[in-house]
């Protein structure tokens, strides 16, 4: 089994670009029945990507909070400051992890795994 990232790879993603409102990335992954979609640069480069978890921020967060203090984790102070966040730029989670198309899929699995990637689109 040779099998290479195009063989199954979407063709055509739905992507979407910096400035996508939070209501737009809503109806889009709703819509789509996708959990993430990324975001591209003018370019069309995938620079980021917005997951439902993103999004869900807004949930676990109270609008009267504060922000969590200094020596709470830098994942707990990233998730209160996405909560905030307004566009796909503020909801991004980055870097963007890519690999090539023709690489074969056991690589794109190690790479997923090790880099705790947990969906491929």
């Amino acid at each position: 089994m040779n099998e290479h990232v195009s063989e199954l790879m979407t063709p055509d993603p739905i992507a979407v670009n910096v400035d996508a409102s939070y209501k737009q990335l809503d109806e889009l992954l709703a819509g789509s029945l996708i959990s993430a979609v990324p975001v591209i640069d003018g370019h069309g480069k995938p620079i980021g990507v917005v997951s439902e978890a993103d999004l869900l921020a807004r949930l676990r967060h109270r609008t009267g909070e504060t922000r969590p203090g200094l020596f709470s984790s830098a994942a707990s102070r990233q998730d209160w400051d996405k909560s905030r966040g307004l566009i796909a730029a503020d909801l991004m989670t980055t870097p963007v992890q890519t690999i090539s198309s023709c690489a074969p899929v056991t690589l794109a699995a190690v790479r997923m795994a090790e880099s705790g990637v947990r969906r491929s689109g």
